[in-house]
């Protein structure tokens, strides 16, 4: 949510003006959720309606998270009639030369993608190593009370809310 596209849009548009395209719509994710890209799904849905002819992304890691999306996406736009450009590797698709250089910047993305996940991983692996806890702030539970309300009868929701927590952090907690 807090990262700013505006460089990367003011590169787009100097490109499409200097295309002499016209912006229909621009298509921003600020954040990657897991695979989920309600922006992506939108912008191949609009192909798919021939929206419009032309798509201008500031680089393939910004269009696709892997080789298979990137290329999927490329082809699907093409079978649309919607020309695809990337202004950070200048991808020209009309060019056996430029696909292929698209084939190696897609591939070069996903093990960069790939190789951050192993970063990240490794980070948290030597954080629990020192003992460093990671997530939200342990919320306290009455424990002796909550098993109290389970056993009288009350549901872990009931019991969550007459304890003012979560019923995932009181499930969670009566587990350990």
């Amino acid at each position: 949510e807090r990262q700013e596209t505006d460089s990367q849009r003011a590169d787009v548009e100097r490109y499409v003006g200097a295309r002499g395209w016209t912006v229909v719509q621009i298509y921003e994710e600020k954040r990657s959720t897991r695979g989920r890209r309600p922006e992506l799904q939108r912008l191949m849905q609009d192909a798919r309606r021939r929206r419009f002819r032309a798509v201008a992304v500031w680089s393939l890691d910004r269009f696709g998270r892997g080789l298979r999306q990137i290329v999927n996406n490329v082809y699907e736009l093409s079978e649309c009639g919607v020309e695809f450009a990337c202004i950070k590797q200048a991808i020209d698709l009309s060019t056996m030369q430029g696909r292929l250089v698209l084939y190696a910047f897609a591939m070069l993305a996903e093990i960069e993608r790939d190789m951050l996940g192993e970063r990240i991983r490794a980070g948290v692996a030597a954080s629990r190593a020192k003992g460093t806890r990671w997530g939200a702030k342990m919320v306290p539970v009455d424990l002796a009370r909550a098993r109290k309300l389970v056993a009288a009868g009350k549901s872990i929701s009931a019991a969550a809310r007459k304890l003012v927590v979560s019923r995932t952090t009181l499930r969670r907690r009566l587990k350990s």
